[in-house]
C-alpha cells in the first residue's frame, strides 16, 4: 500500500497549457473592409496562421481584428498572475501592431483594458519576434465573473510598413 500511495505521488500533476490562437483566427472588424467603387476590397491579409495588411493601399487605416480568450488553464475559472505574448514582424517605422487584453464584466458589461502590448516598444525586425509583458504578481483573470478579448490593431503609415501578427498567447504564470 505504501508503494501504492509513492508511486501516486510521484504522477506529475497535469497543468493546462497557455491560451492561444494563430493571427489569421480572429474576428475581422468591419472597418478592414474597403470598397472603392464597384470592387470590394479587404484590408487585412490571412495567410496560413498569419494575419497581415493587404499592399494594395498605403497609408492605410488600422485595422482591427478580435480573439475571443477562453478559460483553458483548469484553475476553477482563475487564471494568473498572466503574462500577454505574441509572435508579431514589426519591420520599422512605418509598421506598428498594438494589442489590448480586455476585461468585461457579466454582472454590468462593463469593460476594462488589463493589458497592452506595442510593437513599437521593440527593435524592429524583418523577420518573426516574440515579445511579451506581464501584468504583474497580483492580478489574476476570473472568468467566473468577466469575459476576455485581444483586440490587435495593424498599422501601416506607407507602403514600406509590413506588420504581420502570427500568434498570441496569454500565459499562466502560476510561479511569480
Amino acid at each position: 500500500m505504501a508503494l501504492l500511495g509513492a508511486m501516486v505521488l510521484a504522477v506529475p500533476i497535469a497543468q493546462a497549457g497557455p491560451w492561444t490562437s494563430v493571427g489569421s483566427a480572429g474576428v475581422i472588424d468591419d472597418d478592414a473592409f474597403v470598397f472603392a467603387g464597384a470592387s470590394p476590397g479587404v484590408r487585412a491579409v490571412l495567410n496560413g496562421p498569419t494575419l497581415s495588411l493587404s499592399p494594395a493601399v498605403a497609408p492605410q487605416q488600422p485595422v482591427r481584428v478580435r480573439y475571443n480568450v477562453v478559460d483553458v488553464f483548469d484553475r476553477g475559472g482563475f487564471a494568473g498572475p498572466i503574462r500577454l505574448a505574441a509572435n508579431f514582424v514589426d519591420n520599422g517605422a512605418n509598421a506598428q501592431i498594438v494589442l489590448y487584453l480586455f476585461e468585461q464584466s457579466m454582472a454590468s458589461t462593463a469593460s476594462r483594458l488589463l493589458l497592452s502590448l506595442n510593437s513599437n516598444a521593440y527593435t524592429p525586425s524583418t523577420g518573426p519576434q516574440v515579445q511579451s509583458v506581464s501584468a504583474g504578481c497580483n492580478f489574476r483573470l476570473d472568468f467566473t465573473r468577466n469575459a476576455y478579448w485581444i483586440e490587435a490593431v495593424l498599422i501601416r503609415t506607407a507602403s514600406t510598413g509590413a506588420p504581420a501578427l502570427n500568434q498570441l498567447r496569454v500565459i499562466d504564470e502560476v510561479l511569480c
